[in-house]
């Protein structure tokens, strides 16, 4: 089952959210240079490694931790990796066409999302800023977003994915961090 949470910190801040995560997307871009964009490096960065000094970011993890334990409903291990999706119109079909996530959770939050849809298989949802969705993964939570109306600039979320494996190896060692 799949649950829509909603984070005061990202409304409150959302101006100041568009600038860091503009500044960070810049950042990313700088140090990937051959990646068309931030999403298909996902596996490479962790955006709250990126993020670490920022007071509103630091706030938006403690609200990510409070909503997983939520949603998980116990205390057992958690590990996340989470990532910037900062893309124009243009690129929401190709990037974020059908997909689906191998891990335990997924997750993403609206920071600022446009006028667009995410459609799961047998749902849909009306992304709106400071949306936070979390659900399990596999078949039925297979998704892609659609764009409802033509928009400017760029939509960004931060997707995220969560697993009980203990001892997963990765391709950047400061991918996964530990849900408290």
């Amino acid at each position: 089952m799949h649950k829509v949470y909603t984070s005061q910190t990202v409304i409150d801040n959302h101006a100041k959210f568009i600038d860091n995560c503009t500044y960070t997307n810049d950042l990313l871009k700088n140090e990937f240079p051959e990646a068309p964009n931030t999403t298909w490096i996902y596996n490479q960065y962790n955006i709250f490694s990126y993020t670490s000094s920022s007071i509103i970011f630091y706030d938006l993890y403690q609200d990510l931790n409070k909503v997983i334990r939520d949603y998980v409903g116990d205390d057992r291990r958690i590990w996340m990796q989470a990532w910037i999706n900062f893309l124009s119109y243009d690129e929401i079909e190709n990037v974020l066409g059908p997909h689906g996530h191998d891990w335990d959770i997924h997750g993403y939050i609206a920071i600022d999302p446009k006028d667009t849809t995410t459609e799961f298989t047998k749902f849909a949802i009306k992304n709106e800023i400071g949306n936070i969705y979390m659900g399990p993964c596999g078949d039925d939570y297979r998704h892609r977003v659609i764009n409802d109306g033509k928009w400017d600039g760029s939509r960004i979320t931060i997707g995220f994915d969560c697993t009980f494996e203990e001892n997963v190896i990765h391709s950047s060692n400061n991918k996964l961090f530990p849900i408290l």
